[in-house]
């Protein structure tokens, strides 16, 4: 290899190549750098109330959202169950006028039973 040698100075011309690359990187690094320090002492600066009371917020409107969400199921679970209620009332109610006539035809039926066990013992002479 010589002084002249054309592999030498492909080399050398790369090698200056991959440094100026890493001179641009190196330089982008510093002005992301600067940038997030900037952002640091901007936060830094930020007053500890406001920060607190952004993020309170923030927790409240995800509490509400929460709570309307649990609130609107709680009554559809309700209404739900006040419509089965009022089905087995109606139901109740039916069954009652029919429990109501039954017990009046056993009771008809009953005292027609007795009369006639009466009129008969009386027209046998056992009474």
């Amino acid at each position: 290899m010589g002084v002249g040698d054309p592999a030498r100075s492909k080399l050398e011309f790369i090698y200056q190549e991959v440094l100026g690359d890493v001179g641009d990187l190196v330089k982008r690094l510093e002005v992301v750098l600067a940038k997030q320090q900037e952002i640091e002492r901007a936060r830094a600066s930020e007053r500890p109330a406001e920060a607190l009371e952004r993020a309170a917020a923030a927790a409240a409107s995800r509490a509400r959202g929460d709570l309307e969400r649990a609130a609107d199921h709680a009554r559809r679970s309700l209404v739900a169950t006040l419509n089965e209620f009022a089905a087995i009332g109606r139901e109740a109610d039916k069954n009652r006028w029919r429990l109501y006539a039954l017990c009046g035809g056993l009771s008809l039926g009953s005292g027609m039973l007795a009369g006639a066990t009466i009129v008969l013992a009386h027209l046998a002479g056992f009474w």
